[in-house]
């Protein structure tokens, strides 16, 4: 898919700012957990820690996921400089702006995508 360089721009400038804000609420997260987990120690009862285990295990899930989605927009940077940005990494075809508008970190058209869901198992995920 080709891109003029404001199209390039300006999902550059999307991605980035995606990252930065992931790059602010991962520490929180982090940080967010540490203390649920800390809190614990001083509870006796064993429902409080459960409902406190509970929610480190969130936060932890949360943090990570935000962290693979950091690395995603990595690598769709890297595809935007390279120029490979916008081709399905399966069949080579351009994958439509408007799937990349609604989800700038897709790495394969719908078809592709749907059958690479059905092969693996996942279901619902649109990158």
């Amino acid at each position: 898919m080709r891109f003029d360089d404001d199209e390039r721009a300006a999902i550059a400038a999307r991605l980035r700012e995606r990252a930065r804000q992931l790059g602010a609420e991962i520490p929180e997260k982090m940080r967010d957990a540490t203390h649920e987990r800390d809190a614990t120690e001083g509870l006796g009862d064993s429902g409080d820690r459960a409902v406190a285990d509970a929610e480190t295990t969130i936060e932890l899930a949360e943090a990570n996921r935000d962290v693979d989605e950091l690395r995603l927009i990595g690598r769709a940077l890297e595809r935007l400089e390279s120029g490979e940005y916008g081709r399905c990494l399966d069949c080579a075809a351009d994958i439509p702006h408007e799937r990349l508008q609604a989800q700038p970190l897709a790495l394969r058209c719908l078809r592709c995508q749907t059958t690479a869901e059905r092969d693996s198992g996942v279901r619902h995920s649109t990158m």
